[in-house]
């Protein structure tokens, strides 16, 4: 049953096509909210999103103050400048690293956004390695925090912020894409916004690899309203282009994650708690901790660890 305070709205897909087949429907196990949605794929060309879905007016209902994102990015006061990775090190990072905010080119320093920078952590991080750093962030308690470190970030939204033409030489999107209401238009955006030969780095879920095809509506990274398209390398890659990024390098984050929260969910539904705490153990690694390591690593080798980080150029 959905609350009153959230509209629901039908949209076309991104590609302008009505035509769509029917996928699964939902719910949040994020956040435990109450509603259930569909996700469908275009019959043109193939991307997936929710539809119908909260309407950009209303979808703030599923982004509660206490939403997991905006907590895991406070700023660290302990949070030191890392060491550049380079050479064989910097590869195998960016090929296989568990954390998508250390996926990013070896560059100079310049003009940096964060879209959906949450309360600053690694914007912080970057500022503390000599980037001008810039932050736009859609919660105000997130912002708020932010901006009590020192951090220059603005609280919005893409779709109707300000952003100066040409002026970043990177522009970073941890888990953000997914969440937005026009994602080509958003993108495009930012491609106005970074000078010429500049990079847009941004993570995605991949909804592409085997562990969507067998947890379906319990997939973990569904994050069912609160994401609003559900992407697969293909669709994101065609999706880039049509913005006018002229190059792309797609990396698998070495994180096992998705498969054992989806597990964890199964074990938890199927009433087996000792399963469900057993997996919940490895989730934490508190059990096994070699064997995610292993595990990451296999999944990120054969792209299915259901996390992907693209570079985009202009």
């Amino acid at each position: 049953m959905l609350p009153t305070e959230v509209t629901m709205e039908r949209i076309p897909c991104e590609c302008g096509s009505f035509e769509e087949k029917p996928i699964l429907i939902g719910e949040d196990w994020i956040n435990h909210l109450p509603g259930e949605f569909q996700i469908v794929r275009c019959q043109a060309c193939g991307l997936m999103r929710t539809n119908p879905r909260p309407s950009q007016d209303t979808i703030k209902f599923y982004y509660p103050d206490n939403y997991a994102p905006y907590l895991t990015t406070q700023v660290r006061q302990t949070n030191k400048s890392k060491k550049v990775k380079k050479g064989l090190k910097k590869w195998l990072s960016n090929h296989f690293n568990a954390n998508s905010k250390t996926i990013i080119p070896d560059i100079a320093p310049g003009n940096l956004l964060e879209i959906g920078c949450g309360s600053g952590d690694f914007l912080m991080t970057m500022q503390r390695q000599g980037w001008k750093v810039n932050g736009l962030e859609p919660s105000e308690t997130a912002a708020d925090s932010a901006k009590q470190q020192g951090l220059n970030v603005a609280c919005g939204i893409l779709e109707t912020a300000e952003i100066p033409a040409g002026h970043y030489d990177m522009i970073v999107a941890w888990m953000v894409i997914e969440h937005l209401h026009y994602p080509m238009a958003g993108l495009a955006k930012l491609q106005q916004a970074l000078k010429p030969g500049g990079v847009l780095v941004i993570s995605v879920p991949d909804l592409g690899g085997l562990d969507f095809r067998l947890f379906k509506q319990h997939y973990y990274s569904l994050h069912l309203p609160n994401h609003l398209f559900h992407y697969t390398q293909p669709t994101l890659k065609q999706l880039i282009s049509k913005a006018g990024f002229s190059q792309t390098q797609f990396f698998w984050h070495r994180n096992p994650n998705n498969l054992l929260a989806s597990l964890t969910r199964i074990f938890a539904i199927r009433q087996q708690p000792r399963l469900e705490s057993f997996m919940q153990k490895v989730l934490d690694r508190k059990r096994l901790k070699l064997f995610s390591k292993i595990l990451g690593w296999l999944l990120a080798v054969t792209k299915q660890s259901g996390r992907m980080t693209v570079w985009a150029y202009k």
